[in-house]
């Protein structure tokens, strides 16, 4: 690696600039879950203006509520750099993954199917 290259880089971490150009969503049609059965949870992201074109967000289950699965078919993402999935280990389910040319606008990065344990207002 050169100097100029080291240098550049050095400089680009240093100045690099944050950008929270986005809100990430989690709700559904049905906020209060029955004991033992299933519901729907959309999430998805408001782009509050600005065109993104990747997205990626970890989500952490409570012990209360029982994973199902995640599904992508009203989903706007087109290229998912890592398939939604779900480490019962740590009750974390992940989502990476883009839209070529960017999106505007409030949309669905996917859907979480889970049932609750415990009666709760989720």
């Amino acid at each position: 690696m050169s100097k100029v290259t080291l240098l550049f880089s050095i400089g680009y971490l240093l100045f690099a600039i944050p950008v929270h150009a986005a809100t990430f969503m989690v709700g559904g049609a049905q906020s209060r879950g029955m004991v033992g059965e299933e519901f729907a949870i959309n999430v998805g992201v408001d782009t509050e203006g600005e065109r993104l074109n990747l997205f990626a967000a970890e989500i952490v289950l409570p012990d209360t509520i029982e994973f199902i699965n995640v599904t992508t078919d009203e989903s706007i993402v087109s290229v998912w750099v890592e398939a939604p999935s779900f480490d019962p280990s740590t009750r974390v389910i992940s989502l990476v993954g883009g839209v070529p040319g960017g999106t505007l606008g409030r949309v669905v990065l996917a859907t979480l199917h889970v049932r609750p344990n415990i009666p709760a207002t989720y």
